[in-house]
């Protein structure tokens, strides 16, 4: 077989169909990670990292279709399946991707490098950024890596370009006080708020705050809505500029025109919350804490 056709993304997708299918056919769908423990996870990194070391080159495109084919063997999926301390001797899906994880991109570098694509990318060009990154693409992999980081490792993302701006729409009828964040609580958020500014992509906070609120509230010690809007506010518009804006404009096309222009984001119905939260943390209109 031809070196080039070896590594051709035809026969990556037949290895990957060849594997994911055989799983799905026996009913054994992607369950997120929520069956494999850290003592299972352990076993299997063990067990990718032995088998890596043994087949890398320096190709990644190679690496993974050796992990592919190594898994479509009855040795892989046997092997794979010992790590639950079971009689089973197929793999299931779940523990598939967790191999080839371990295995190629333990980091999750394909997923992070996903989310801080600019907006204005194409699909295609996004799944190139992400190929780039670590040397191969997948769809399904880069799907499973979202579970697989926000179990296993979980570390604040810092780099989010994905607009999840519908969050806020969905959001804002069931934001109506503050009331169960107290004065002290509010200064602890807005502690919080400035030290997460040091530590993000600038030219990102928008997106990836509300990122962060929706997908990592627990890790930042966020307790319930108000104080995810608490955080995200002091963290994306600690002056309240866009009420400013929108107390000295008429009309909406201007208010999104300035917006967008000095703030870098605009949603309509942050307004609302805004208002409320300004009611609420600064009801004689004294900003005394801001920084």
């Amino acid at each position: 077989m031809e070196f080039s056709s070896f590594h051709s993304n035809d026969n990556i997708s037949y290895l990957e169909e060849k594997i994911f299918k055989d799983s799905l056919r026996k009913k054994k769908l992607f369950n997120k990670f929520i069956d494999i423990d850290n003592v299972q996870l352990k076993k299997i990194a063990e067990l990718s990292t032995n088998f890596y070391e043994q087949k890398k080159t320096y190709l990644m495109s190679q690496n993974y279709t050796n992990v592919l084919n190594y898994l479509s063997t009855p040795y892989g999926k046997e092997k794979l399946a010992k790590t639950k301390n079971t009689d089973r001797t197929i793999s299931t899906y779940d523990e598939n991707l967790a191999f080839i994880i371990t295995c190629c991109d333990p980091e999750c570098k394909m997923f992070k490098t996903y989310l801080a694509c600019d907006n204005s990318l194409t699909k295609t060009e996004k799944n190139n950024a992400a190929r780039n990154s670590v040397g191969f693409f997948s769809k399904r992999i880069v799907y499973a890596e979202r579970d697989y980081y926000f179990k296993f490792i979980n570390k604040l993302l810092t780099d989010v370009k994905v607009d999840n701006s519908n969050y806020i729409n969905l959001v804002s009828p069931y934001i109506n006080s503050f009331n169960t964040v107290s004065q002290e609580r509010f200064i602890e958020l807005y502690d919080m708020a400035v030290l997460w500014r040091n530590k993000i992509n600038k030219e990102a906070t928008y997106t990836t705050c509300l990122y962060n609120i929706i997908n990592q509230a627990s890790l930042l010690g966020l307790n319930n809505i108000e104080e995810k809007f608490t955080f995200f506010i002091s963290t994306i518009d600690p002056k309240l500029h866009l009420l400013d804006i929108y107390e000295e404009e008429c009309r909406f096309e201007f208010i999104e025109k300035r917006s967008l222009e000095e703030l870098g984001f605009y949603n309509k119905n942050l307004i609302k919350i805004e208002k409320t939260y300004q009611k609420h943390f600064y009801p004689n209109d004294n900003k005394k804490y801001i920084k």
